[in-house]
């Protein structure tokens, strides 16, 4: 996987807006230029043509596209030098004081009205937006209107039978510092798509010209409000529900943050980001044109704006993708949980890193596979994991490349059963949590407390009914290992208050 950069001249004018981290620049670049300067590398092979965008655009010196910049923590956190911003907002309303902590500052609400030059939304009775509508917005969303849109649009030929870029998205329909302001896992659902038609590309009718969505997360959900966040049902209107959520994601867990979920970035505005995701789509016939639209909205309303920013110099058509996924499964064998994966092709890869959590949010590495490097034929992989939870157990495989990028295949989650009988209650715990279960008199139990990060802060030994002092740890999570001489060991998860 090759990633390119380019360099993004700052223009400081009145189109140019920056807060010590980020600088968004809106004039200094037509639209053409966003895509062919920015998005798309002179090395990208690919050729582009008719670029158009469709939103407001220098009205009253609003724009909803331009070209950012980041350093510092914003430039760290969000893993972009720059890039290109998609916004169903103002722009220039994005960029905070350098460490400013979004979720504290004044929402980005830019609302645009049906009256707004270029201002795209669907066309109701009550409501005839002055840009038109969209239908492909329209699809999106579904059930309820697209307020706000804006669309990037452009085709183009591809040399080689693959293209891929790097984007993240945010919105201020996540949960604020306050909790006042949280959307989740209602009709508020802003969404974000990046639609493909062109030969070969079958994305069904729901799409105009059969075009596919492939801005989606690991497990194939699209990429929106309800579908990554941080697991809160929100409480701000829109008639939040969890069904929402796992409408919109059948992974989503109440209570537990999505796992591409990556939350505030201080220093610019939304409440809530993802992790960066790639879209990807391989079997492109090289030579021919495709087309491409980029699509954001509002949906429902059109306050609280959300946004994409797409990675300068990303969008590209390599010789291969760096890993084409064909099977990723988990099962509890013995002792331990197999994983089974296959690629049915590899460039430039170097090894996969198999990650483990217990809540699908905090990962740790649990062991390393080299990869083939570069190969066209099928490759099957497997890795045993010893001693998972007791309970749900979830993984994900972090795919490295020899020059240091990754991309992560989807999460799994599966359940294991320990056979070794052995609890620890109250729990919650105030004070000490004892050991039960099946514990002979003369038995001793080995345990290790440890952190949510896998520390391990306290060990030793343990008889039957044997109490262990809680009463210096912090309120948080926990995990306590117990394990008798010659068996296998069992994990929970504690609650100290």
């Amino acid at each position: 996987m090759l990633r390119f950069s380019v360099f993004l001249s700052l223009l400081f004018f009145s189109g140019s807006f920056t807060f010590g981290q980020i600088t968004i620049n809106n004039t200094g670049y037509t639209v053409s230029q966003l895509v062919n300067t920015v998005l798309v590398p002179s090395s990208s092979g690919v050729t582009v043509s008719n670029v158009t965008f469709k939103g407001v655009y220098n009205n009253a010196s609003r724009y909803q596209v331009g070209a950012f910049t980041t350093t510092g923590a914003v430039q760290t956190n969000l893993g972009f030098s720059g890039g290109v911003i998609l916004s169903s907002g103002n722009t220039a309303d994005i960029p905070l004081a350098l460490a400013t902590n979004p979720g504290n500052a004044a929402q980005m609400s830019m609302g645009y009205t049906s009256s707004t030059a270029g201002e795209v939304r669907d066309n109701v009775a009550s409501s005839t937006s002055a840009g038109g509508g969209d239908n492909d917005a329209r699809a999106l969303t579904g059930s309820v209107r697209n307020i706000n849109t804006a669309v990037l649009e452009f085709d183009f030929v591809p040399v080689n039978s693959s293209i891929m870029f790097r984007y993240v998205f945010g919105s201020e329909e996540y949960e604020d510092a306050s909790g006042l302001i949280n959307y989740n896992c209602s009709s508020y659902n802003d969404k974000f798509a990046f639609l493909i038609s062109g030969p070969g590309i079958n994305g069904g009718t729901t799409f105009s010209n059969n075009a596919e969505n492939i801005a989606r997360l690991g497990n194939n959900s699209q990429v929106a409000i309800n579908a990554v966040n941080n697991g809160v049902v929100g409480s701000s209107g829109g008639s939040p529900n969890a069904a929402n959520c796992t409408a919109s994601n059948p992974a989503w867990v109440q209570n537990s943050a999505t796992s591409e979920f990556n939350g505030v970035i201080y220093g610019m505005e939304f409440n809530g980001t993802t992790k960066i995701l790639v879209a990807s789509k391989s079997g492109l016939t090289p030579g021919s044109t495709y087309h491409i639209r980029l699509i954001v909205t509002d949906a429902q309303d059109g306050a609280y704006d959300s946004a994409v920013l797409l990675e300068a110099g990303s969008f590209t058509s390599p010789s291969a993708l760096p890993v084409e996924w064909t099977q990723f499964e988990a099962h509890p064998v013995g002792e331990g949980i197999v994983l089974n994966w296959s690629t049915a092709s590899e460039f430039n890869h170097d090894y996969f890193s198999i990650e483990h959590s217990q809540d699908g949010d905090y990962f740790q590495e649990a062991g390393v596979v080299k990869g083939n490097g570069n190969t066209t034929s099928v490759n099957h992989y497997e890795f045993t994991h010893l001693h998972p939870f007791t309970g749900s157990n979830y993984y994900r495989i972090k795919q490295v490349d020899f020059d240091g990028n990754f991309q992560y295949s989807p999460v799994l989650k599966t359940e294991f059963s320990d056979v070794l009988k052995l609890s620890l209650y109250p729990n919650p715990v105030k004070d000490k949590i004892t050991i039960g279960g099946e514990i002979q008199e003369e038995e001793i139990i080995y345990y290790k407390v440890c952190d949510q990060y896998g520390k391990v802060l306290e060990s030793g030994e343990a008889g039957m009914n044997q109490a262990l002092d809680m009463r210096a740890y912090r309120p948080g999570m926990y995990f306590v290992k117990l394990q008798k001489e010659g068996t296998q060991s069992v994990t929970h998860k504690v609650i100290k208050e």
